[in-house]
């Protein structure tokens, strides 16, 4: 064999070896970018994912927050114009001399300074409030019943403005409601229910 041909069989050979190795590299350089792309894209996913879920949830605490800001204030309300009647009575331990006109404009204020109320209302037994029922008697245009049972209802009217009224027959149901407790003995969250200011179901308290 010739020194040429030796010199071009090594060449060969050579040149082989090194275009061998070329396409190693660039198969495994290939080969890792995919990975690592494929890897990215999934820490890229899970982080987004994270992401996403941190947002619903903290839209989630600030609207459930915002609920419960709504549910209890009607709740607190309610519970402040309880204690206030409870208070008013001549029998209280801790007695509040006010008188029918005073808890009536105390409930008429209520709903001026709540504008997210639809009414407010107080309602005693018969000659309960102070044993004079006989004479506010038919004064309905000032929250009393015929026999002048002190039942003051203040609500808004839909045209603008409050009106008030007595309650009614209403105040006597002895009906069970949907969380299991009778009417009247607890408070509570009810579920929607039309009043004459409104044609909107409402969320009741």
């Amino acid at each position: 064999m010739s020194m040429r041909s030796v010199r071009t069989t090594i060449t060969l050979l050579a040149g082989s070896c090194i275009l061998a190795i070329i396409v190693a590299l660039v198969g495994y350089a290939l080969f890792a970018g995919m990975r690592t792309q494929v890897l990215v894209d999934a820490h890229t996913t899970e982080l987004a994912g994270k992401a996403a879920q941190a947002r619903l949830d903290a839209q989630a605490q600030a609207i459930a927050g915002t609920l419960k800001q709504k549910l209890e204030l009607p709740l607190t309300l309610a519970r402040g114009i309880a204690q206030l009647n409870a208070q008013s009575d001549a029998s209280a331990q801790r007695h509040v001399p006010l008188d029918r006109e005073a808890i009536s404009n105390l409930l008429q204020q209520v709903l001026l300074d709540n504008p997210g109320l639809l009414d407010v209302y107080a309602g005693w037994e018969p000659n309960a409030f102070d044993g004079q029922d006989a004479r506010y008697a038919g004064r309905t245009e000032e929250g009393y019943d015929a026999s002048g049972r002190f039942m003051p209802w203040w609500y808004r009217k839909p045209e603008g403005g409050l009106k008030v009224e007595p309650l009614g027959p209403t105040m006597e149901s002895q009906a069970i409601l949907p969380t299991g407790v009778r009417e009247g003995n607890t408070t509570c969250a009810l579920g929607s229910a039309l009043s004459p200011a409104s044609s909107t179901p409402r969320l009741t308290t």
